[in-house]
Order: structure tokens, then C-alpha cells, then sequence
């Protein structure tokens, strides 16, 4: 019966963070078709859905072995957490110059902003499963709410006060990751104490192990759900996907 509790409460947190979340993403819709252009809200959803293919690749899906490893009680969270980090702020770096070659190459509109959102916002799914891996359901629920809700708000501040337009939801969503990750860290002794913890190679070579094969599968997985929107790009252009994305968000909600 205590575990048929615990699960039902665990469940009913996440439910309500998850909708929370969905919901307050699809009410800001109309504000969105409003300041914005079906090309520029097109763009930016491209971008964005870029994110979930290459997120993968940042993290090593390494937030699939923070749950496996601390629910394993041989294993030393602590250094589940310190490694997860290292190879995740690695990648990032990794990552940032390849990118910036690439844009050298062939400039990528707001390439820059776009490139800084993907790093914040990986490292942030990356800290939200030490909540969830150490059983804070609700810091884990209400850190999504909690970024939903800067980000919004932020993106008032950018597009209607200041208006920079798309690059000002790219600094949004940076700047809302970022205070998120810090939020949670403050709110986790054990994961400011894992920050601190020695480094294992023995922890670095399973988690690489274990979090590598999980990478494809994310990326199909992306290719079922997102890739429509580069065919919709390709052949109607940023105006048409403006309006696919913005139909979308009915959907999610449901």
C-alpha cells in the first residue's frame, strides 16, 4: 500500500508538471502569432526541433545512466553525478568549435545564440535527472514549470519591450535554462557535494558504455517525430512551417 502511495504521488507530480508546462507553452501561442512573422515563428521551430537530434550527441544520452545508476545501490551517486557532468561539459566544448567551424563555413542565421541555447538546455536535462535519480519528484516537476515560466516571461521582455525578435527566444531560453540549473543546484546538497567529488575513470568507461547505444535510438526516434519539419522547410519554406508549428501545439497539449 506505501508503495501504490508513493507511486500514485510520484505520478500526480509529474502530471502536473508536464501539463503545467504544455499548457502555459500552448497559451502563449497567440501571443506569439502576434509579434511574430509565420517566417520568423518557422525559423525558430526549425532550429528548435534541430535541438532534439542534436542533444543526444552533447549529452551521450548520459541522463539515461544517471536513473539506472542511482537506483543501483552499488553504485556512488556522487560520482554518477561528476562524471555525467564532465563528459556533457566535454562534449559542449566539442561541440561549440565544431559549430563554429560550421558557421564559418556556411553562416547559419543566428547560429550563435542558437548554438549557446542547445548547450544550456542539454546541461539542464542532464541536472534535472539528479533530482529525479535522487527522488525529488517535485523539484524535478517544478523545475520544468519553473523554466516554462522565466522563459515566457522573458520572452515578453525580449519581443515586445526590446524587440529583437527571434534571437531574443534564443537568449530567452539560455538565460531561463541557466537559472534553472542553478536552482536546482541550490536546492541539492548531494549534487553540490557530487561537484566536488574526485573524478573515476571506472564510473567515466560504464557510463559511456551503458549511455552510447541509447544515442541511435533517440535520433530515430527524432527522425519519426520532428524530421517532417525540414521536408515542410524544403519544399513550402519557413512561412508554411510558421503554421505546421503553431498547429502542432494543439496537439501536444492533448
Amino acid at each position: 500500500m506505501n508503495r501504490a502511495k508513493r507511486f500514485a504521488g510520484k505520478m500526480t507530480v509529474y502530471t502536473i508538471g508536464s501539463l503545467g508546462t504544455k499548457i502555459l507553452t500552448f497559451l502563449i501561442v497567440p501571443y506569439y502569432t502576434y509579434v511574430l512573422t509565420t517566417d520568423d515563428f518557422g525559423y525558430f521551430d526549425l532550429l528548435n526541433t534541430t535541438t532534439g537530434l542534436l542533444t543526444p550527441l552533447i549529452t551521450l544520452q548520459t541522463n539515461e545512466a544517471i536513473i539506472a545508476g542511482c537506483i543501483d545501490e552499488n553504485r556512488d551517486n556522487e560520482k554518477i553525478v561528476k562524471t555525467t557532468l564532465i563528459i556533457s561539459l566535454i562534449n559542449s566544448i566539442i561541440f561549440l568549435l565544431g559549430f563554429a567551424i560550421v558557421n564559418r563555413i556556411h553562416p547559419i542565421r543566428l547560429g550563435f545564440y542558437f548554438a549557446i541555447s542547445l548547450i544550456s538546455i542539454s546541461i539542464m536535462g542532464i541536472v534535472q535527472q539528479y533530482a529525479r535519480g535522487y527522488s525529488n519528484s517535485k523539484l524535478y516537476a517544478i523545475s520544468g514549470v519553473c523554466y516554462t515560466l522565466i522563459y515566457l516571461a522573458l520572452n515578453v521582455v525580449f519581443l515586445s519591450v526590446l524587440k529583437i525578435g527571434v534571437k531574443g527566444l534564443f537568449i530567452s531560453s539560455s538565460i531561463a535554462s541557466t537559472i534553472t540549473i542553478i536552482l536546482i543546484i541550490l536546492s541539492m546538497p548531494k549534487v553540490r557535494q557530487a561537484i566536488l567529488s574526485p573524478f573515476d575513470k571506472q564510473y567515466f568507461l560504464w557510463i559511456v558504455k551503458y549511455s552510447i547505444p541509447l544515442i541511435p535510438n533517440t535520433m530515430c526516434w527524432w527522425i519519426i517525430n520532428a524530421s517532417d519539419r525540414y521536408v515542410i522547410k524544403i519544399f513550402l519554406g519557413d512561412s508554411s512551417n510558421g503554421i505546421y508549428a503553431v498547429s502542432y501545439r494543439f496537439a501536444a497539449v492533448l
